[in-house]
């Protein structure tokens, strides 16, 4: 599985199909979060903008392989895996981009009355829920 999720990242990062979510999810960071702004409020932000994130770069990493190369990573390793091996791609980048956002929020927010542990694991379960269902809105949009 790992091969597969690195041959669907390789395709994705090659393609620069990334660069419009992930360029949108920045954008959104940078118009919505202020410096010293309460942490738990910013990191709900920050996680809820992460759903059409993760929802636009599942639809993309579903949809980004020619159909020759689909049916000789279908015929290798089967239909159900190569699905997977893509939805996984798809999911596991925004979450990583969303992981780094709530450190970089959790850093620079106004922490009055929340430890810094407790913030970080409340915006990095808000952020894996967000993804999780972002990925499930892409698997449902897509082909």
């Amino acid at each position: 599985m790992t091969a597969l999720v690195r041959y669907h990242s390789g395709l994705l990062l090659r393609s620069q199909r990334w660069l419009a979510p992930f360029l949108a999810y920045a954008a959104l960071l940078g118009v919505g979060i202020t410096l010293g702004e309460p942490v738990l409020g910013a990191l709900g932000f920050a996680a809820a903008v992460l759903l059409p994130v993760t929802a636009w770069s599942v639809r993309i990493c579903l949809s980004q392989e020619p159909p020759a190369a689909r049916s000789v990573v279908v015929a290798a390793v089967g239909r159900g895996r190569a699905h997977l091996a893509a939805l996984l791609t798809g999911a596991l980048w925004p979450l990583l981009v969303g992981v780094c956002a709530v450190l970089l929020v959790t850093v620079t927010g106004d922490r009055r009355g929340v430890g810094a542990a407790a913030a970080t694991v409340a915006g990095l379960l808000a952020v894996l829920a967000c993804a999780a269902t972002g990925a499930a809105v892409g698997a449902l949009a897509s082909r």
